[in-house]
């Protein structure tokens, strides 16, 4: 039979294609590319696709979330999950028997890896229905010895989704998290330094609350330094210095996500509230989100991954048992990871607090991993929206603000806190000694999930049965507070 080859063709933009290279905002530009000789293999223009069906030896444990260094390549079950029962993701499979039968594996979204432009971090499919030279498969019909296929080209990293399909119904879907950090974990509480020294690409953290402290219930964990799906942790004015851009600061936003779902949605891409459509298809063109006014089932939100649910009541999800989603145990004090949580292997969407210690309006004073984040006329963080102690937390906003009255109230794409670790005084600002939380955008869980508050708000949500959270805005600090479901916020993940 006749030989097929994909071919990539290289084309210059522009009005026209001998002396108008200008690119006009909000236009589009289509170009009818004629190839006149058969002798493309020797056109530099020209790239083949390589179309062989990816095979990796490199076998991982499933999680939700796999973090993926640029140019590497794995296989996992698709039917097992680290923590499901006895190893198994339970919505597709248990005790070695299929409930839910995976025909094949796709590409569902990527991202480029320049922000806005630059290559996309999986490449190109070779067709719509064959996307098997990213995404291979075999055995899908044994729970035991399934296996899926990845390989990520050399890239500067990035994001994507790759979806289980049943038929044309899809049954589970997992996050690519292409980067070069690589956290360190610990043991004890005495290995927290070197744990620090020793993660590539960035650091990890321990928080001043009593909870990371010696005797804490997270005495032997670290945080990651940035949110699930960054491409940068730190604050830009520590990492790169006082010039950095508006693109340095939105490298460090992290994915957004309902609570409760595992599928992450992308946020602001320039630092504003304009929604634009930088995820990629496997054939490279653009696909958003869609936003839905709806209460959904759990399944129908895992078979709708790129959809995003809102609602009159700001709930998404309808079904009782919704308090188990993020935390196995259902309740505030810290629980087991669940088939639902977003983070990858050996981490996990932290509670915020130590028990399940009701939290009244009388100000009972409980703590949290955030304790010490904002400040009361006693120092502690409590049941409801505190001052934010400009001596720890400190409020970036092209410039830094030091008192709750001197910041201006509007957006600014590089806004972001940043909380010193230890003394407040210290002279040297370091990524060991702060954690930087930008004011990432949110999707609205009311206001048909669009794009909301960017460049002047921060949330990271916590796993409590109660959906707390983490925020700020110019002059509070937010925590132990609840949240409606629907609201897309990014987390920022724990070590199990």
């Amino acid at each position: 039979s006749e030989k097929k080859e994909r071919l990539y063709y290289r084309v210059y933009l522009g009005g026209n294609e001998t002396d108008d290279f200008n690119l006009l905002e909000n236009k589009n530009y289509h170009w009818t590319v004629k190839i006149n000789q058969a002798n493309y293999v020797n056109d530099p223009r020209i790239q083949l696709l390589d179309q062989t069906p990816v095979k990796s030896t490199n076998e991982q444990t499933t999680a939700n979330c796999f973090m993926m260094l640029p140019g590497t390549n794995i296989c996992f079950n698709p039917y097992k999950h680290e923590a499901g029962t006895d190893g198994w993701n339970t919505y597709l499979a248990s005790g070695g028997t299929i409930s839910k039968t995976i025909t094949s594996v796709k590409v569902l979204w990527q991202t480029k890896d320049a922000g806005t432009s630059g290559d996309l971090v999986m490449g190109y499919v070779v067709s719509d229905d064959n996307h098997k030279n990213l995404v291979n498969y075999e055995n899908l019909d044994n729970p035991s010895t399934a296996l899926v296929h990845v390989k990520i080209p050399v890239t500067n990293g990035g994001n994507a989704v790759i979806a289980a399909y049943s038929g044309s119904t899809i049954v589970w879907s997992w996050h690519l998290w292409i980067t070069d950090y690589v956290p360190a974990r610990i043991n004890s509480f005495s290995e927290y330094a070197t744990a620090q020294i020793s993660s590539s690409k960035g650091t990890v953290h321990k928080y001043d609350s009593p909870l990371f402290q010696e005797g804490g219930v997270y005495a032997a964990k670290v945080m990651m330094d940035r949110d699930l799906g960054a491409r940068k942790g730190g604050f830009p004015g520590i990492t790169i210095g006082d010039d950095f851009t508006v693109m340095d600061a939105v490298n460090t936003f992290g994915l957004l996500y309902q609570w409760g779902r595992k599928d992450p949605f992308f946020p602001s891409a320039d630092g504003t509230n304009k929604e634009t459509d930088i995820i990629y298809d496997g054939d490279g063109f653009s696909t958003g989100v869609a936003n839905i006014k709806a209460q959904v089932s759990m399944s129908t939100a895992i078979a709708n991954p790129s959809t995003f649910y809102y609602y009159s009541n700001g709930i998404w999800n309808t079904e009782s048992g919704r308090a188990k989603f993020w935390n196995a145990d259902g309740g505030m004090a810290p629980g087991k990871k669940t088939i639902y949580d977003p983070c990858p292997k050996g981490w996990k969407i932290p509670n915020l607090f130590a028990s399940d210690r009701t939290i009244s309006v009388n100000n009972i004073q409980i703590n949290s991993i955030y304790t010490n984040f904002g400040k009361t006329s006693n120092g502690d963080i409590v049941n409801s929206v505190q001052k934010a102690d400009y001596s720890k937390f400190l409020y970036y906003y092209n410039n830094w603000y030091g008192s709750n009255t001197s910041v201006p109230d509007n957006n600014n794409p590089k806004g972001g806190r940043l909380f010193l670790i230890g003394d407040a005084s210290i002279a040297t600002k370091t990524i060991h000694n702060s954690v930087w939380v930008s004011a990432n955008a949110e999707r609205h869980c009311i206001n048909n999930g669009k794009l909301s508050y960017a460049g002047k708000y921060g949330h990271i949500w916590g796993a409590d049965a109660e959906r707390y959270y983490m925020g700020f805005h110019p002059t509070m600090v937010e925590v132990n507070i609840i949240a409606n479901s629907a609201y897309g916020w990014p987390v920022r993940c724990i070590q199990e």
